[in-house]
């Protein structure tokens, strides 16, 4: 007889959690197929002090409801350490391809430690562009077809009307998950925050980013659609629409990533930065990590990604005098040939860093050959990679950056 914890969390004043999660074993007699789980309740839950109930099944189902408590209770734990250790509002900013994203995702418990994703009901993400605007963010009124009573339908021959009703976006989803599930983090996740103008997407919520005990410290009216909405989700008497008023939760957490790379359309004021905790990603060129894995190939040669981007790097930081145009060690997924090299990196390189850098000292398109035991650096540009002697140019290339074949 086996007997394993499947859940033995205790009550943490200082956690986002009102309530202690239910205490549960179970006890497993594989020979005889008896499976047997013992819940122990909760006084928040109303439950009585104990409660058991024996289930009866085969090996084979037994050993995968066990596999699924067990995963279950990894994604239990994981969340709420992510939660206790994570701000409510932050950004994780740096170069392209150093793994903000991935980041995001190992705190929100999306990530697991074999490396697998999950989607998880608490984590609400979006991603902002230029064309982002509150009404996208939040919510507005929009028409949509609604099903006919026998009434109408007798009358008007129709199936479906229009109607016109809130329809909530992410933030809004977001809101209302986390009041309805104050016993659990709530993410919201914005990829790319600064493609979006800010201040037009977030319009007066920006006042409730202002946090104290983990709620916004002033609370705003809400309009008067979203309100209405809330209401019927929430029920009139909810704090989160008190008096017709919004008021963030301390469970509700607010990560967002930014591109330093992106030359953003509406740059953030410094009001809006300031109400959020700034982490730097840096580029890891540790060969021991997957991306060390990398590997270009150029037609008979192949060379370690990690060693280019070293080398392209610091040549991007001569020419620019910034870290921002660098590319990170997950610019790339997987090991790439040629073809892949010049669409994706060689393109990035001509396309954000040099094509306007011609004529600077610091322009480093060149390809180093050897002529009667002399070096001669030859000038190119992206054109030059889909002529006829595109894969000798780009292997020139990797000889003037000094990155070897391997």
């Amino acid at each position: 007889m086996a007997r394993i914890i499947v859940s033995d969390c205790e009550k943490k004043e200082k956690s986002p959690r009102k309530q202690d999660i239910v205490k549960a074993t179970y006890s497993v007699n594989i020979e005889e197929g008896l499976f047997q789980i013992e819940t122990y309740g909760s006084s928040s839950r109303q439950n009585p002090d104990s409660a058991s109930q024996t289930i009866q099944m085969d090996k084979e189902s037994a050993q995968q409801l066990i596999a699924l408590l067990e995963k279950e209770l990894f994604l239990q734990k994981s969340r709420l350490s992510s939660a206790q250790d994570s701000p409510l509002q932050q950004i994780f900013y740096g170069a392209p391809g150093t793994g903000k994203s991935h980041e995001v995702k190992k705190l929100t418990g999306e990530l697991l430690d074999n490396g697998d994703e999950v989607d998880l009901p608490n984590v609400f993400r979006m991603t902002f562009h230029p064309d982002t605007d509150y009404a996208s963010f939040v919510g507005c009124y929009k028409p949509t077809m609604k099903p006919t009573s026998k009434e109408e339908k007798t009358l008007t021959g129709k199936d479906e009307e229009i109607v016109y009703e809130f329809v909530p976006q992410v933030f809004t989803d977001a809101y209302v998950y986390a009041y309805k599930n104050s016993d659990q983090p709530t993410y919201l996740v914005i990829e790319e925050i600064n493609r979006g103008n800010c201040a037009q997407i977030f319009g007066d919520l920006f006042q409730l980013l202002d946090r104290k005990g983990g709620v916004s410290e002033y609370k705003i009216k809400a309009d008067k659609d979203l309100a209405q909405y809330l209401k019927e989700k929430l029920g009139v008497d909810s704090e989160g629409i008190q008096d017709g008023k919004l008021c963030l939760p301390a469970n509700l957490h607010i990560l967002a990533t930014m591109n330093t790379s992106d030359q953003s359309l509406f740059p953030m004021d410094s009001a809006f930065k300031r109400r959020w905790e700034w982490e730097y990603v840096p580029i890891n060129y540790d060969t021991t990590i997957k991306s060390g894995e990398f590997d270009i190939t150029i037609g008979d040669k192949s060379y370690s990604w990690v060693e280019f981007i070293k080398k392209v790097n610091e040549k991007i930081f001569d020419l620019t005098q910034s870290e921002d145009k660098q590319m990170g060690n997950f610019f790339i997924k997987h090991s790439i040939d040629e073809k892949g090299f010049k669409s994706k990196v060689m393109f990035y390189l001509w396309y954000e860093v040099l094509r306007d850098e011609t004529e600077n000292n610091k322009y480093f398109f060149y390809g180093k050959t050897t002529v009667d035991g002399k070096e001669v650096l030859s000038k190119f540009t992206f054109k030059d990679l889909y002529g006829d002697q595109a894969t000798e140019t780009l292997q020139q290339f990797m000889d003037y950056l000094e990155v070897a074949s391997k």
